[in-house]
């Protein structure tokens, strides 16, 4: 998950100073970095983020931190398995057991060099809630707030606007799912099942969206790139997720569609990754007429 905040040149550039100096820790976490702790050092390591390093180069500067969570996840418990004698085989259909995990999660803050923007970017790994990856997400926005001494990151920059901009520019990748409601009332999920195909063209979709009288209005979509580097073919995907509600907010809440955080996976490693994070700026700067760091703020 990653969250764009707008800072000002000032800012910018205290913030960039303040990772440059920060001391890394002295913990398990930056013991180990790179690698990662076993499962009983992971669980002897506590929960609280490690700053494990600093990361220096032509496209910015970047606080990399290291932390663990314990996951919570749901397992289906044959009857079977159970005594012949329990009365449990007898009382329940389904019996279901829960697993806890920790695992250890990799967060990085970066601030750009050419761009008034700062990224927030924590692991979203399969099983967390979107309630945990946020508060994760806000944990290390305080963070930052204190390691600077003000609040500089206070509300991450609207993505809504993006959703539109995306997908009906032809030219951005290929669109493998949208979401969006219709002049008509209804509301529509497409999915594209087969690689390198677009939505976009799908005659399904096109057919439907010429019979309206209106245009759709999209709250919901994932676009995938086809990139290669160093031999390597390489799909990063980049979703921005809204409800058809039109409330999916910080805190919650209702009002105006916005969107705080996207969601950019399957990257093999930093080119794929800036490479759409480069595509999300491009379209901020697009809908503002100065840098992102002018652009609307969630809350």
């Amino acid at each position: 998950m990653t969250k764009f905040y707008a800072v000002g040149n000032e800012g910018r550039a205290a913030l960039a100073e303040a990772i440059s100096k920060a001391p890394l820790g002295q913990g398990p976490f930056a013991s180990s970095y790179p690698l990662l702790l076993d499962e009983q050092a992971l669980g002897e390591a506590g929960l609280d983020p490690e700053l494990v390093q600093i990361v220096r180069n032509a496209e910015g500067v970047g606080a990399v931190f290291a932390s663990c969570v314990n996951l919570t996840t749901r397992e289906t418990i044959s009857t079977a398995q159970l005594d012949e004698h329990s009365a449990l085989r007898t009382q329940f259909d389904e019996i279901v057991g829960l697993r806890y995990r920790p695992v250890q999660l990799f967060a990085v803050v970066w601030v750009h060099s050419r761009h008034n923007v700062v990224e927030v970017r924590t692991d979203f790994p399969r099983g967390m809630t979107q309630e945990l990856a946020h508060q994760l997400q806000s944990q290390y926005r305080k963070a930052v707030n204190m390691l600077i001494g003000q609040d500089i990151l206070v509300r991450p920059v609207d993505l809504y606007p993006l959703v539109w901009s995306m997908y009906s520019d032809a030219s951005e990748g290929k669109v493998v799912q949208l979401t969006f409601n219709t002049s008509t009332g209804s509301v529509k999920d497409e999915r594209m099942r087969r690689t390198r195909l677009c939505l976009r063209e799908e005659l399904y979709h096109v057919g439907g969206v010429n019979a309206l009288s209106q245009d759709i209005q999209p709250f919901h979509v994932s676009i995938q790139w086809h990139l290669s580097a160093d031999g390597l073919l390489l799909a990063p995907e980049l979703t921005l997720a809204g409800t058809s509600r039109g409330a999916h907010k910080v805190g919650g809440g209702s009002g105006e569609p916005v969107i705080s955080a996207a969601l950019i996976k399957d990257c093999l490693g930093t080119e794929d990754y800036e490479y759409v994070s480069e595509r999300v700026l491009e379209h901020l700067r697009r809908l503002t007429p100065a840098e992102p760091a002018a652009a609307t703020a969630v809350g």
